[in-house]
């Protein structure tokens, strides 16, 4: 029998969103185990249900952010009259927005997702981060407990706030998805690329931070040592790709850079299981997701230090961090002319099963609930 019930409110969400969304997702969908879910989107969910009691689509449109925490009010007495044990608000402008939903005894939770650390180096970008600062502040004034996806997030909102009650609910990993693949699939799918080695960076086209840009360069003195490889690379954003695109013309890599556009979730574990290696260039992350796909994918990872990275890198051979552009051109030569990346599949099974959703989701089960 179910305990109780939840409402989670998030402008990002599956089929069309990033990493949050689908953090929100999985979050969900192991919550709705143990609780009825109502779940209230910017857009339809399509296949990405399971699970959940009821959907509410908020209508949006540009800018959507905006318009989905505007519109949110219009739902403000039927998620107070629902009397949820708790609400789930993976989205920091809808504590501006929709503050009126949260006069009653409620127990409001705000997903913390990393993101002060994002590039400035345009006045466009310093007035996104002045905004987004300020809705931050609401956010915490607001919330009764922020959910942090690492210990990272929480030293770097105590350095700004000092200390607010707060769990940390990691990303969760499923093993069984990243198995859930063809081995005919991958053969057809690394076919394509005549026996070039095949190395996969995840979401590279969402965001500066992502490293892209400059990991083009380490790309580009790559290819002087070993020139028989092809790089996919996931995500999409226009502007971004725009610039991408006349560097990799420049560095006359058009032969080696494959982008793949926005991944459909069921597809990426054909991806990781059809690369070599990955390879996580990300000049800031608060978590930094790919890092356990690839473990849970048994696939060798090079990356900075950023997340996750070092807990659960270190000391182990699931991957290598470097720590800067040169040892990331030295190891990615190495790793190329290697022929068995095999990962011990002992530690790999060790630390997977530390991050299970099942696992993740102990500090919301032990919370007092109503029902």
């Amino acid at each position: 029998m179910k305990k109780g019930r939840i409402a989670i409110i998030s402008h990002e969400y599956p089929p069309n969103c990033g990493g949050a969304g689908y953090y929100v997702y999985e979050l969900a969908e192991e919550l709705s185990k143990y609780f009825n879910i109502d779940l209230y989107v910017k857009d339809s969910p399509d296949n990405f249900t399971k699970g959940i009691s009821n959907v509410y689509v908020i209508k949006s449109y540009f800018p959507k952010i905006l318009t989905f925490n505007i519109n949110l009010k219009k739902y403000s007495k039927r998620i107070v009259d629902k009397d949820y044990d708790f609400i789930i608000h993976n989205e920091a402008s809808g504590c501006f927005f929709s503050k009126n939903l949260y006069k009653k005894n409620l127990d409001l939770m705000i997903i913390y997702h990393l993101s002060i650390n994002e590039p400035t180096n345009t006045y466009f970008r310093k007035f996104k981060l002045f905004i987004w600062q300020l809705l931050q502040d609401i956010m915490v004034s607001n919330s009764d407990k922020l959910i942090y996806l690492s210990e990272i997030d929480k030293k770097e909102i105590e350095k700004r706030y000092g200390r607010k009650e707060y769990m940390i609910v990691k990303n969760g990993i499923s093993t069984r998805r990243f198995k859930s693949y063809n081995r005919r699939d991958v053969l057809i799918y690394r076919s394509k690329f005549e026996g070039k080695k095949i190395i996969f960076f995840p979401g590279g086209v969402t965001n500066e931070r992502k490293g892209l840009s400059e990991f083009l360069n380490i790309v580009f003195e790559t290819k002087k040592e070993y020139p028989n490889f092809v790089l996919l690379v996931s995500g999409h954003n226009n502007n971004l790709l725009n610039q991408i695109n006349q560097k990799i013309q420049k560095l006359n890599l058009r032969e080696n850079i494959i982008f793949l556009g926005n991944v459909d979730y069921k597809k990426i574990p054909l991806i990781y299981a059809s690369a070599d290696f990955i390879v996580f260039p990300s000049l800031y992350e608060g978590f930094g997701r790919p890092i356990l796909e690839s473990i849970s994918a048994s696939k060798f990872i090079i990356t900075y230090n950023v997340g996750v990275a070092k807990d659960l890198i270190i000391n182990t051979n699931m991957g290598v961090i470097v720590s800067n552009k040169n040892k990331f051109v030295s190891e990615l030569i190495k790793t190329l002319n290697k022929d068995n990346l095999e990962i011990d599949k002992y530690t790999s099974k060790s630390i997977l099963h530390n991050y299970s959703w099942s696992e993740e989701i102990k500090p919301l089960m032990s919370l007092n609930h109503k029902n």
